[in-house]
């Protein structure tokens, strides 16, 4: 029986093996996704579609709408590889459909070799290729269905790459008053909203599931670990997005119930007397350590901390000499 596209286990080299085990600020455990720590999103270790090691450092730094980007090109990958295996079957067929149909996709890209240059053509194209029934192995699809759903997404994705939520934003904070609940920014803004792009992420990893199931009926033969992979981030993504909507009801909630500074004094107080417990707790102080360091240390204005234990290796003046220079 086949296992589940999020029963995965990423491989890593050596090499990136041992990186992860020596990176002492993320916690090594956290492959793809992030554990709930002290802190939220304490980051991961992933890949990208060049098979190569990054970490995300601080997956809570990204707002809704770069995550809903994030969620298109997570997708892309997948339908790219999809469309190549297509494509080689279908040579001749395809060539005449791309030059007939996507002509203007041709200019930025080596259609035989690269289909990865553009998501909108990922996705047009995958639309055609279900709709004229090019590939026969394609009939034990849901095409129907992935059909709806990339539509869906062709409008949303276009919605993005025109900034249309910067327009709805002025015309939402325009119409602000007494009478408007604090809410209706996220609830009445459906590009920004966080549940909207919860469902539009569902629907990716629909579609992606869809290909992962079908993989021998498709007779895929390139690297399936992409789509598990994908679809894990896609999840990690909706938990990314739970976790922004609580930062923000949380800031905007204390915007209210805070009534002078001696109460931002008193609740910083508390805070730090609760990572100083949880520090000082065997259970608990390696944790606390990394999500303090990777969260709250690389933030701070001052390098005074840095200087101390590191001396000029990391002070102000270098970091900023290297982002100069880059």
């Amino acid at each position: 029986m086949s296992k589940k596209i999020d029963n995965h286990k990423e491989t890593f080299k050596d090499k990136e093996k041992l990186n992860i085990h020596n990176n002492y600020i993320v916690g090594n455990e956290n492959i793809l996704e992030t554990k709930e720590e002290l802190l939220y999103a304490n980051g991961f270790f992933t890949k990208n579609d060049a098979n190569n090691m990054y970490v995300n450092f601080d997956p809570l730094s990204m707002t809704s709408i770069e995550l809903a980007i994030k969620m298109i090109y997570l997708l892309a990958p997948c339908l790219s590889a999809v469309i190549i295996q297509i494509y080689q079957r279908n040579e001749e067929e395809m060539d005449i459909i791309i030059k007939k149909n996507f002509r203007r996709f041709r200019e930025y890209f080596d259609i035989k070799n690269d289909i990865s240059g553009d998501v909108m053509f990922q996705m047009k194209l995958m639309k055609y290729i279900l709709n004229e029934n090019i590939d026969s192995n394609m009939s034990v699809l849901p095409k129907k269905k992935i059909i709806t759903l990339l539509d869906g997404l062709i409008t949303y994705r276009n919605l993005l790459s025109h900034q249309v939520h910067k327009k709805k934003d002025y015309e939402v904070q325009k119409k602000k008053s007494k009478k408007r609940s604090r809410s209706d920014f996220h609830k009445k803004h459906k590009i920004r909203n966080y549940n909207v792009v919860k469902k539009y992420i569902s629907n990716v990893q629909y579609i992606i599931n869809v290909f992962y199931k079908n993989k021998k009926k498709l007779n895929l033969d390139f690297d399936i670990g992409l789509l598990n992979r994908n679809y894990i981030l896609l999840r990690t993504i909706k938990k990314n997005l739970d976790y922004l909507c609580m930062m923000r009801e949380r800031r905007k909630k204390l915007e209210i119930l805070i009534k002078d500074e001696a109460m931002v004094e008193e609740l910083a107080q508390s805070t730090l007397d609760y990572l100083q417990k949880k520090l000082k707790d065997k259970k608990t102080k390696k944790q606390c350590a990394r999500n303090v360091v990777n969260l709250i240390t690389t933030r701070m204005v001052s390098d005074t901390v840095f200087k101390k234990h590191f001396g000029n290796k990391i002070d102000n003046k270098s970091c900023k000499k290297h982002c100069r220079e880059l």
